[in-house]
């Protein structure tokens, strides 16, 4: 990634070795001079680091995750050239803004000259259709996955929580505003809802969210978090009753997975989801997670209800999601699936 600080060379992250390609330093204050060592990171410096890997290891494989067409192009043909073997990471349909020529080449080429490619979802791999193919859903860390965490909610609320990018097109948070609004008054004075995270957009600001949301409230409580680091993300999840998604059926939601699922579901506690993607493949409806055919503020509420005036039974659903998580959005499980199929693409489910 280009960010402001290349000045750290190697690290090590669960066992796995962290290696800066570029081995830059601070960004310059001349944009001429920072515009020169980026196309240089970009392109050139990319060559060098794989040839020095090919030096270096027997046999070093590439796992791309990333959304320029350019630099992937580059790369495929690096490692084309050099020897190296290139997958492809795709984690969003790379025609969602459109497809364009540029981009129908590059994902062509990009198929043709790498020997598999790995996919967030059955949609996306049977969409863009590479012979071999691996899809290898979002995961949480194992050490996570060894005991549920225990339970710190506030006694005295029922705390429904929503984390990620506030967005109403990809997950659906009007609709569980929408959905609060309808549940029963005697209920919604129960409620609190935890809302972890931020906006992308400039015009969109935590205030603005609160101004927007004031016809919840006094009935329902409201707290917003702002971006938090991933600790104090998984910290606040343990504080909630129930985790909620609601993300509606559209072209980005259809191709692509929440990585906030595997999330919720390492907490144990009950989620409560839409049947979008390939969420439906992993979970089942009041066993591991609460399903909902579509994401309608009527359906929500009604759902919100049982689990408020069901919570043991809610419980349950937690933990055998939890469980779910452990069998399938494990790391290390998806890490030795991944593995496997860069040495032997062929063989692949």
């Amino acid at each position: 990634m280009y960010t402001h600080d290349y000045s750290w060379q190697e690290t090590v992250i669960n066992n796995v070795i962290y290696i800066n390609s570029l081995k830059g330093r601070l960004r310059s204050r001349f944009r001429f001079i920072r515009g020169l060592t980026y196309y240089w990171q970009i392109y050139i410096a990319t060559w060098c680091f794989i040839l020095s890997l090919k030096k270096e290891y027997l046999h070093p494989i590439c796992v791309h995750i990333g959304d320029s067409d350019v630099i992937r192009l580059n790369l495929v043909l690096a490692c084309r050239i050099l020897g190296v073997d290139y997958f492809a990471n795709i984690l969003e349909h790379p025609f969602r803004a459109g497809k364009g020529a540029r981009k129908a080449f590059i994902s062509k080429v990009t198929s043709l000259l790498s020997p598999g490619t790995i996919y967030i979802s059955h949609g996306l791999k049977n969409e863009l259709g590479h012979q071999h193919g691996l899809v290898v859903p979002p995961t949480v860390e194992a050490e996570r996955l060894l005991r549920i965490p225990g339970q710190q909610a506030d006694s005295r609320k029922f705390t429904i929580g929503y984390c990620g990018t506030i967005s109403n097109y990809k997950d659906g948070f009007d609709i569980l505003v929408g959905a609060l609004q309808l549940v029963r008054d005697d209920l919604k004075s129960q409620i609190k809802l935890l809302i972890i995270g931020d906006s992308n957009r400039k015009d969109q600001t935590i205030k603005s969210f609160e101004q927007e949301l004031s016809g919840l409230q006094p009935e329902i409580e409201l707290q917003f978090t702002g971006r938090l680091e991933n600790d104090e993300v998984m910290k606040h999840l343990q504080v909630c009753q129930l985790l909620v998604l609601t993300r509606p059926e559209n072209f980005q939601t259809r191709y692509g997975f929440p990585s906030k699922l595997p999330e919720y579901l390492s907490t144990g506690r009950p989620v409560l989801v839409t049947r979008v993607s390939d969420i439906p493949l992993y979970l089942e409806n009041g066993i591991s997670a609460y399903l909902l055919d579509a994401a309608s503020p009527v359906s929500v509420a009604r759902t919100i209800e049982h689990i408020i005036q069901n919570y043991a039974e809610a419980c349950e659903v937690g933990v055998r999601g939890f469980e779910v998580a452990q069998k399938v959005f494990n790391n290390q499980v998806q890490g030795k699936r991944v593995l496997e199929f860069c040495r032997n693409p062929q063989g692949a489910l």
